[in-house]
């Protein structure tokens, strides 16, 4: 600063004022999961923020799902590879803080698996076996629907007692973060025939050639049994003739 006095003689003198501008210092670190699983949807939080602050939030094969001006962010991983979370605080004031960066690794969840087994099995087959292919580090877990588990070995399975016309095994696999694939699905018809014989039920001694037949379903066969009389063709089909 320079005053100066215009009278005679004229005076002047100086001020010399010094302002130092610190710099705004915002939050510095993030707190969450450091291993994701994809697909899912997890929680990240500013440490040392401001409660009156705001902040600005940046993700990398991520979703935001929650409000982003806020001191923590829900995150649905949908990417895969390396995650990367940016943010920075700013002031009520309007100063920025510095980015801060936080790197996350997205490991797949398991893929849908085929259980191998029976998908039709006759009325009370005993210890059914059912199993899907193992894949090292990770678990399983069975649900069964209108029938009993007699034995559950991880990635194997024993039917103990079930029920007409079907019943449903279930599986879910978990990898070793303990997130769950989609759950893998079979229906398992269970057989229960029933055949109508048609035919006479009255003949003469001695007669030939007489059809008897029951309903023909697609690849069955068919064990018949006379008595009286013999079976000259059709057997192990639906239809034969007998002479009495």
């Amino acid at each position: 600063f320079k005053a100066i006095d215009e009278g005679c003689p004229p005076k002047f003198n100086y001020l010399d004022v010094s302002v130092y501008v610190d710099s705004f210092v915002g939050a510095s670190e993030i707190t969450g999961p450091k291993n994701v699983c994809r697909y899912n949807a997890l929680w990240y939080e500013i440490i040392g923020g401001r409660a009156s602050s705001k902040y600005h939030w940046e993700v990398k094969n991520g979703v935001k799902s929650s409000l982003d001006s806020t001191n923590r962010l829900l995150i649905d991983w949908e990417g895969s590879g390396i995650g990367e979370i940016r943010v920075r605080e700013e002031s009520r004031n309007g100063c920025l803080g510095d980015w801060i960066t936080y790197s996350v690794t997205i490991k797949e969840s398991p893929t849908l698996t085929s259980i191998i087994g029976k998908d039709t099995v006759c009325l009370n087959e005993k210890s059914l076996q059912y199993s899907v292919t193992k894949n090292t580090g990770n678990t399983y877990k069975w649900f069964v629907d209108n029938a009993l588990i007699a034995s559950e070995q991880d990635n194997k399975l024993t039917i103990d007692t079930y029920n007409s016309p079907f019943f449903t095994i279930k599986l879910v696999e978990y990898n070793e973060l303990g997130c769950g694939g989609d759950t893998s699905i079979l229906n398992v018809i269970v057989s229960e025939p029933n055949p109508e014989i048609l035919g006479p039920t009255s003949v003469c001694p001695n007669s030939i050639n007489i059809e008897y037949t029951t309903e023909n379903n697609f690849q069955s066969n068919y064990q018949w049994d006379v008595i009286g009389g013999k079976i000259i063709s059709g057997n192990s089909t639906n239809k034969i003739r007998i002479n009495w």
